[in-house]
């Protein structure tokens, strides 16, 4: 499922989209299965394992190699925007990664509780609307 985004996209949406829904009836309801059953849309595709697939590389090798306990969050070198929704995943929605974020001028954590996982599709004006602003503000910090 994590790699899927390295194949074809015709295969890896098709495989991606077969394993969330596979995991939507065994273990959790995931609520994109939701989303795509009630507004017959596809929302879901192997892009979306893009980052996870390299957070598990990361991990994986660690492991393989004995460092998996130097493994630590990245503190990000670049202006950062990080914007999660209520159903949290992952080491990106603890306190010490929005803490992080926070005590940076040039980073952003916001978190949408009226939105799910991706709240790119959940809230996408409200997301754009946020993005932008941070862009401008960036951006205006920059050429200071």
């Amino acid at each position: 499922n994590v790699a899927c985004f390295l194949l074809p996209r015709f295969i890896g949406d098709f495989l991606m989209r077969n394993y969330v829904y596979m995991m939507d009836k065994r273990l959790t309801k995931i609520p994109a299965c939701k989303v795509e059953r009630e507004t017959n849309t596809k929302i879901l595709h192997a892009g979306m394992n893009y980052l996870y697939f390299y957070l598990y590389k990361t991990v994986f090798v660690a492991a393989l190699t004995g460092r998996l306990k130097e493994l630590k969050l990245p503190v990000p070198s670049v202006p950062t925007c990080f914007i999660c929704g209520k159903w949290e995943l992952g080491p990106w929605h603890t306190k010490k990664w929005k803490k992080t974020l926070n005590d940076r001028k040039d980073c952003r954590y916001k978190r949408y509780d009226d939105s799910k996982h991706w709240v790119m599709h959940d809230q996408c004006d409200r997301f754009n609307k946020d993005v932008r602003k941070f862009l401008k503000d960036t951006d205006s910090k920059i050429t200071k």
